[in-house]
């Protein structure tokens, strides 16, 4: 039998009250902050980021989980670089890569950009929007400040400081070829 359980079949086969018992999978609550503002943050790297935006939110059960959605938008002022965001829940790094899997000599972030100048063009092509998503298990009913990092970086055979571009588009014409662009997050609580 394929097709659509109707109510009556569901109640006498059983499979709408498993379903209710069960309870999982309901959004619980949304809580969502978003960062409309130009800056620039001077001296960053994977190591030291700038952190853009903090939203906080309270599970309801220790069972909980809870879904990270969003995007960042920036750049970086130097040719050759890229920029990077990093997630963490309160001031742990969270939905980063592994370094034990390549080195310890390698910073971690969630997501990376490619490069943001074209040789000694720097700052001067458009660069993309970063998707962020991250399930986590915070095993925790206080509130709880989820953040967005950013960062520049060099690609070079060492770290190097750069100047990241927060919400920047990736030109510096301060004209119509220019836009400023928004960083933004949405927390759903999952009941489990």
């Amino acid at each position: 039998m394929t097709g659509i359980i109707g109510q009556n079949t569901g109640r006498a086969s059983g499979i709408k009250k498993v379903v209710e018992v069960a309870g999982g999978g309901k959004v619980l609550q949304v809580v969502s902050g978003f960062e409309d503002d130009y800056a620039t943050h001077a001296n960053t790297n994977v190591n030291s980021p700038a952190e853009i935006l903090s939203v906080s939110i309270t599970p309801s059960a220790t069972s909980s989980k809870v879904l990270l959605i969003g995007h960042i938008q920036g750049t970086a002022t130097a040719n050759f670089a890229y920029y990077g965001a990093i997630l963490k829940r309160d001031s742990t790094i969270i939905g980063s890569g592994d370094t034990s899997t390549r080195g310890a000599t390698i910073g971690e972030a969630h997501c990376l950009s490619g490069q943001t100048g074209e040789g000694t063009y720097a700052y001067a092509r458009p660069t993309p929007t970063l998707p962020i998503t991250f399930l986590d298990s915070p095993s925790s009913t206080s509130a709880i400040a989820y953040k967005i990092f950013g960062f520049a970086n060099h690609f070079a055979g060492s770290l190097s400081n750069r100047t990241f571009v927060q919400n920047g588009s990736g030109y510096n014409y301060a004209n119509l070829e220019e836009a400023v662009a928004t960083t933004a997050l949405t927390l759903y609580e999952i009941g489990v």
